[in-house]
């Protein structure tokens, strides 16, 4: 995960590769262990907390979409190094399924189809739109609508902008939903979110 941010291009290193990057290059190792202490002072959690076994992705840590890659198993050493994934990411192989939700959509990376109206409702319930194709009728809309119970599972990851990382709001499950084309579905988080991401994320909400 580490290598995916230390290294944007060519194949990921293997831990053992990173380590000697690091011994090998003593400013950027020296830039590291002060950005550690740096970030360790802002820590507000206790603890942390790994809702996918799997996945060493801890519970509203904020992590750039290669590191999430990474953390899944989808980018691994001697593979080139990701692409920005933005929106959906279905795990391959499995029936597993990442929503990446950016709330400001004002840049101009983002077409009127795409600027759908995502935004947190409660500490435990978030609004989503689904892509503007996705229908009820047609598994684009109905592996959402019919979750749990078709195996399908969904974990919920949420920037305030394209400049910033995502935070892993964990697992969520289907409540309702409204519309079509595209669906406004209302999540319940498995663990709710702190009142700080609360307040960030729900500052979007219409009027």
């Amino acid at each position: 995960m580490l290598d995916t941010l230390l290294h944007r291009f060519g194949t990921i290193n293997t831990a053992e590769q990173v380590a000697d990057y690091l011994t090998e290059h003593e400013a950027t190792r020296a830039e590291v262990a002060q950005l550690a202490e740096a970030l360790d002072d802002r820590i507000s959690l206790a603890h942390d907390t790994y809702p996918v076994p799997d996945w060493p992705l801890a519970l509203h840590r904020h992590y750039e979409s290669r590191e999430i890659l990474a953390a899944i198993g989808r980018a691994t050493a001697g593979q080139k190094n990701p692409c920005v994934v933005r929106g959906i990411f279905k795990v391959p192989d499995t029936q597993q399924e990442l929503l990446l939700v950016t709330l400001d959509k004002s840049s101009g990376n983002f077409s009127p189809t795409t600027r759908y109206l995502d935004y947190a409702i409660s500490p435990s319930r978030f609004r989503w739109e689904t892509p503007s194709n996705a229908t009820v009728t047609r598994d684009s809309g109905r592996r959402y609508i019919e979750s749990p119970a078709n195996g399908c599972s969904f974990y919920l990851f949420v920037r305030t902008d394209n400049q910033s990382p995502y935070a892993f709001l964990g697992p969520v499950r289907y409540v309702s939903h409204e519309g079509d084309r595209p669906i406004q579905i209302e999540w319940q988080l498995e663990t709710p979110m702190p009142a700080r991401l609360f307040d960030r994320y729900a500052t979007l909400t219409p009027g």
